[in-house]
């Protein structure tokens, strides 16, 4: 849902243009003016428009009850257009601030401002314009272990929050997603140390000197084992007698 600019209209000044007609207002628009009239059913409002405005005693005294907000000619005040009647040059007034947010606009993720409205022991609630407010609960408050709400945040603070989840009329904020990790530090790997090598004892030294020469005579053996013999006696016996009869053959 995008939100767009606050429409405010306002009595003349030096820093702020006015809207100067009853029909430029529109519904939910945000009227600052003073009250130029004070009676039993209501408060008339002096916006600076070619009309006047007119906030109903309803708006700002429990129903039975004849104490609420006391107004008085001159103060200042800031209503919202609830209807505009253009033909009889005025509108009335409310002091609700309209709703930003339908409960089925919120989706996790979004991040929305709002304002601290109460704080508890265990978070603090966040009007964000819609119908309930918000809970920041103490785990979501920061990254770090929080004793105490109020000493991370104060009624009327003005806060930036991320919605977690919607769960009917409950919505669940967090502080502590939109705060920036910084990295950590890669951990350097240490390189295994070489080992000594050990220095060999007296002993150990003539041990491995004794080997050598057992293995030297073990291939001198094998050589000498792999060196071509003469014929035999036998050998020459048994090719005489070939050879002898081989010549009797022929004759």
């Amino acid at each position: 849902m995008e939100n767009h600019p606050k429409e405010i209209a306002q009595a003349p000044s030096s820093e702020a243009p006015a809207v100067l007609s009853i029909k430029d207002l529109k519904k939910n628009m945000e009227v600052r003016g003073t009250v130029k009239r004070v009676s039993e059913v209501g408060v008339f409002i002096d916006a600076g428009l070619d009309g006047e405005g007119f906030l109903h005693a309803s708006e700002y005294r429990p129903l039975g009850k004849n104490k609420g907000i006391e107004f008085h000619v001159g103060d200042p005040i800031t209503v919202w257009v609830k209807a505009v009647a253009p033909d009889l040059k005025s509108f009335r007034a409310t002091l609700k601030e309209p709703l930003k947010y339908r409960l089925s606009d919120l989706k996790p993720g979004m991040v929305v401002t709002g304002k601290v409205v109460r704080i508890t022991n265990f978070g603090a609630f966040v009007n964000i314009g819609a119908r309930n407010d918000g809970l920041v609960h103490v785990s979501e408050m920061s990254d770090e272990f929080v004793r105490n709400p109020a000493d991370v945040v104060s009624v009327g603070d003005e806060v930036q929050v991320k919605i977690l989840k919607v769960e009917g009329d409950k919505i669940s904020l967090s502080m502590k997603a939109l705060i920036e990790k910084e990295p950590e530090p890669a951990e350097e790997v240490a390189e295994p140390e070489e080992e000594e090598e050990a220095i060999p004892t007296v002993m150990e030294l003539a041990l491995q000197q004794a080997r050598e020469r057992a293995k030297k005579q073990e291939r001198r053996a094998r050589t000498k084992s792999k060196e071509p013999r003469g014929p035999s006696p036998v050998d020459d016996i048994i090719a005489r007698t070939l050879q002898y009869h081989r010549e009797q053959s022929k004759k």
